[in-house]
């Protein structure tokens, strides 16, 4: 049975913020706009589960300015992020952050004004907060997308294929995961913003959903990635108790004088100092500890505020975004250790996009966390968000425009059916030694071992012949259940071969970067190389091969 057939202006493929900030700005374009994702908005994505940062520039500080942000940003990415997107997105941070007032975002006050906090690498307080935190934020979000009578949400659908007309993106192929029906959705324009990859590590903050879907879809299409290699794993994510496995404890909260992070032999290995470090080289210090043998019993380290004075506990009961959610599962962290090590939490590499979020394919575009070329080799506190709105922004605006110069372009129905003959082999497949769910486990535990935050050439080329081996026994004995509705497992399988992908590629990338500059640490190539390395690493399907280069940052304001 063919495909039912959905024709929409603009697809958007997710529903976080920057998905929901690209449909605000179409939908006020008047085009017709399709926003799919895993599962409804407001519910699905990594935006829900987000703390309480938004970093701006917004004129309260007299002493601040979007060039002192530019400056931050440049200098905390190690040079390596595009200059003219961190233009767009410093100067436009105080537009955004007053969009978000307007439509009913709840910022942090003290004594009538907006309170701003400075964290690592800020040369100024200019971090605004949201109490409510990500869930609040993508409610506000999705009440105003809701505004638009052109928009339209379709959840549960999970995206297999983008659709081409030659080099042009023409819409994708998704599945129904309420229904087991394929659905072809034809788009004049398509925006891409499926966050990030962070299920490729055992330990994380990302949602289940963070499976690299953007940059799968994007490398088969044969658009450009770039500094995939450039992972941010934030240092001190929970992992253990079970129950709060995941969640994310902000160090710059806790982390002052009469904290402690101890290691299995009880040694304190906090760095000290006035200046807090930036998420790169904490987790640096952490992960190093955990492979020298010298870490906890489950694999990590531990946080201890026993000792600490008051005044550091109350600040910690206060502004730690976590605390809430930890004192509701019975744990009281000024009184108790936490065991914790460095987790996956934002992917800094993704699609090449230029200040109008085009990529390298017509009517393709890219916002938020599936971008590269933004953050750099490390984020500043408080900058995904407003990445994802500031872009999110561009992109709904890019698109609409697009669609009104150009006209529809009708997909290549052979991909089509070659893709949907593809998407069904894993209902037909009688045979098989492999369910997603065990493959996915087996992805993490390789990551984890061979591609962590500390790498060197030796473990990623093991890594690399047993993804290489992996993938070959996948495409050979991966087998799901038969039934079309309401399987989870297929959707599942799609994620694996997203994972795999993408794993492929981080790694290679890795390799082929030999120097260390920010979130990719190289052993055996320690020190950062400005005279060889100061350069995207670029990834692109050629053919059947998977061809890695490099190409040049955009440095048009300040070199290191």
């Amino acid at each position: 049975m063919p495909a039912t057939i959905y024709e929409t202006d603009i697809l958007i493929i997710g529903a976080g913020a920057a998905g929901a900030a690209a449909a605000i700005e179409a939908g006020q374009a008047g085009v017709r706009v399709l926003v799919v994702a895993k599962g409804p908005m407001g519910k699905t994505g990594i935006t829900p589960l987000g703390f309480t940062g938004y970093t701006a520039v917004t004129g309260l500080d007299p002493e601040d300015s979007a060039e002192l942000h530019f400056r931050d940003t440049v200098v905390a990415g190690r040079y390596l992020s595009d200059q003219n997107l961190v233009e767009v997105m410093t100067a436009g941070g105080g537009d955004s952050a007053r969009r978000l007032l307007q439509y009913g975002v709840k910022f942090q006050e003290e004594n009538g004004a907006l309170l701003l906090r400075q964290a690592p690498g800020m040369s100024r307080p200019r971090m605004l907060r949201i109490p409510a935190g990500g869930k609040h934020l993508i409610e506000v979000l999705k009440k105003e997308v809701a505004s638009y009578p052109n928009v339209q949400l379709m959840p549960d659908l999970a995206v297999s294929d983008l659709l081409q007309s030659g080099r042009r993106v023409v819409g994708a192929l998704s599945l129904d995961m309420k229904t087991g029906q394929l659905l072809a959705i034809h788009a004049r324009a398509t925006i891409l913003a499926t966050g990030g990859k962070g299920q490729l590590w055992p330990y994380t903050d990302c949602p289940p959903e963070s499976t690299g879907d953007g940059l799968f879809l994007a490398y088969g299409a044969g658009a450009e990635l770039v500094d995939l290699e450039q992972e941010l794993f934030y240092p001190t994510v929970v992992i253990y108790p079970e129950h709060v496995r995941g969640l994310e404890i902000s160090y710059e909260t806790f982390l002052q004088p009469g904290a402690k992070i101890l290691n299995r032999h009880g040694e304190d290995i906090a760095p000290v100092g006035d200046v807090l470090p930036t998420r790169d080289q904490l987790a640096n210090l952490i992960f190093r500890e955990i492979k020298e043998g010298r870490a906890s019993e489950r694999g990590g380290v531990w946080i201890d505020l026993r000792a600490a004075p008051p005044s550091l506990k109350e600040n910690v009961r206060t502004f730690l975004p976590a605390y809430k959610r930890l004192k509701h599962f019975g744990i009281e962290i000024t009184e108790e250790t936490l065991e914790v090590a460095p987790g996956a939490h934002t992917s800094l590499g993704g699609l090449r996009i230029d200040p109008d979020t085009r990529t390298s394919l017509a009517g393709l575009f890219a916002a938020g966390e599936t971008t590269g070329s933004v953050h750099g080799a490390n984020r500043l506190a408080g900058q995904a968000w407003l990445a994802c709105i500031t872009f999110g922004f561009r992109a709904g605006k890019s698109a609409a425009l697009f669609v009104k110069e150009n006209e529809a372009h009708p997909p290549d129905l052979n991909h089509v059916r070659m893709a949907e003959e593809e998407l069904r082999a894993f209902l037909t497949r009688k045979n098989g030694r492999f369910r997603p769910y065990q493959v996915l486990q087996q992805i993490k535990s390789l990551m984890w071992e061979y591609i962590g935050c500390i790498r060197n050439a030796a473990m990623m080329k093991k890594g690399l012949v047993r993804l290489e081996a992996m993938r070959e026994e996948v495409e050979a004995d991966l087998k799901v259940d038969p039934t079309a509705g309401f399987n989870w497992e297929w959707a599942q399988a799609l994620q694996v071969r997203s994972l795999l992908a993408v794993a492929e590629m981080l790694t290679r990338a890795a390799l082929f970067r030999e120097e260390s500059r920010g979130t990719h640490f190289r052993e055996d190539f320690p020190e950062q190389d400005d005279i060889n390395w100061l350069a995207h690493t670029m990834i692109r399907k050629e053919g059947k091969q998977m061809m890695v280069s490099k190409i040049p940052v955009v440095l048009h304001r300040m070199h290191p």
